[in-house]
């Protein structure tokens, strides 16, 4: 081996030694990054003439889990659709008021049949013929405001799953966009680190949705 294939060969053992370092250093920044995967050097042993003469660097590869992946999705989904449910449910309850609110709606039908019995037991009396009739107007009334409520609350669930929906479509087009860049970017060999972790960010929201 010739000084210069030897001087050849330490300069690419430095090169590579300097890539490490980059790639690590770039991992460490970009930790608390959302949907950065961490990457590795790809080194590769240089032939020339039959004989080894060094290494050589390629590009950085992703490291991530397919299947913790899948399960971070996973619980993204859960989470999205049990958040949005006891949203709505605590709405809907709010509604209806709370357990022993005198009043709530479950409070105002007790009252109904309070008086109601009070009524059988005089039936001649103004004051019980007064008190049910009143408490049957105050439930009805409050039916009646609550059917506006549910209502208007029917409207907002349209409304954000509307909302929900174009997104949905904006994040499903990105991805395939993305799918065909990284695709691309592979087979000319080169580094799909960016798109592929722009891809993994708009793949975790979309499963939140």
């Amino acid at each position: 081996m010739s000084l210069s294939e030897i001087l050849g060969s330490a300069t690419s053992g430095l090169a590579a030694a300097q890539a490490g370092l980059r790639t690590v250093s770039n991992n460490i920044a970009n930790v608390g990054v959302a949907g950065y995967a961490r990457e590795k050097v790809t080194l590769a042993t240089r032939v020339n003439s039959g004989g080894v003469n060094g290494v050589v660097i390629g590009e950085p590869q992703r490291v991530a889990d397919r299947f913790l992946e899948a399960s971070v999705y996973q619980r993204g989904g859960d989470f999205g659709r049990a958040d949005v449910t006891s949203s709505y449910l605590d709405r809907l309850q709010s509604l209806l008021g709370q357990p022993g609110d005198a009043a709530s709606l479950p409070a105002k039908l007790d009252s109904i049949s309070a008086s109601a019995i009070a009524l059988t037991g005089s039936p001649g009396s103004a004051q019980t013929v007064a008190s049910f009739t009143g408490n049957v107007q105050d439930a009805i009334s409050s039916m009646q405001q609550l059917n506006g409520d549910v209502t208007n609350l029917r409207g907002d669930v349209e409304s954000e799953v509307g909302t929900t929906v174009d997104r949905i479509n904006g994040l499903l087009s990105q991805i395939n966009d993305l799918n065909g860049t990284v695709s691309q970017q592979v087979g000319q060999g080169r580094i799909t680190s960016g798109a592929a972790d722009q891809r993994t960010t708009a793949l975790t929201e979309l499963s939140s949705l």
